[in-house]
């Protein structure tokens, strides 16, 4: 289906044209252009910052900002007050009360130890961070830090997230704690279960703001993250892609 970028929900879309031959040169100077695929994101996501927790095995697990609201906490003293991850300080430490079933990908972190009623600690709130991985040893990407965090594969036999894959050594994919969306975006990239990723370099990640309204994020092939106004996003032909 064609459609403007605005008026688009979340899909895997490729650009059709850029109404403004201004728009379409500065996009191209960011290496987009029509023909391109791109993936629009979700502004929750977006705009919620990717959490590193300690889990009472003094493990650590990382929970993507959009997935954060979705999860229910309260202080070991105070069980009635119950509040988001997202809402938690650096240093606070908690129970998980419960996980909202509306969002499925997030029960994959169960293995992981994301599990109500265990007893977490939030450690850091995440700068964003892009992570270059050659896809199976002939395509390289580059993806955030919290989709790396969802993308879950084996190690010398144990589940872990890509967000701590060791440089130069293979990371077989298992499973992608994602919705549809993202999955299919991953997927053109050769991001999927059963194929085999592996980190080259992690660099402080470059969002790219076109407009001082940050009204719509994407994602584009070349790996950059873009995010424009509604009427920018209005000049920026689409069509959604059948994956």
């Amino acid at each position: 289906m064609k459609t403007l970028l605005d008026a688009n929900p979340i899909h895997s879309l490729m650009i059709l044209g850029v109404k403004s031959s201004a728009l379409a040169s500065k996009m191209e100077a960011y290496g987009i252009y029509k023909g391109d695929f791109i993936t629009k994101e979700d502004l929750l996501f977006a705009r919620s910052r990717t959490l590193k927790l300690r889990l009472p095995n003094k493990n650590s697990i990382v929970i993507p900002g959009k997935m954060s609201h979705h999860v229910h906490v309260a202080t070991a003293t105070e069980k009635e007050a119950d509040f988001h991850l997202a809402e938690m300080a650096e240093g606070d430490a908690a129970v998980i009360t419960m996980i909202e079933k509306e969002d499925h990908a997030i029960y994959k972190f169960e293995e992981l130890g994301l599990k109500e009623d265990a007893e977490i600690t939030l450690r850091k709130q995440l700068p964003h961070m892009e992570y270059r991985l050659l896809v199976d040893k002939k395509v390289r990407m580059r993806i955030t830090e919290a989709i790396a965090a969802t993308i879950l594969g084996t190690v010398d036999g144990e589940l872990r997230q890509f967000f701590f894959a060791k440089r130069g050594k293979p990371f077989l994919i298992k499973d992608i704690a994602q919705e549809e969306a993202m999955c299919n975006y991953l997927q053109q990239h050769g991001i999927r279960q059963g194929n085999e990723i592996i980190l080259e370099t992690i660099e402080f990640g470059d969002h790219i703001v076109i407009d001082k309204e940050e009204d719509v994020v994407f994602f584009a092939s070349n790996g950059a993250r873009l995010s424009v106004s509604k009427e920018t996003a209005a000049q920026i032909m689409v069509e959604e892609l059948e994956v």
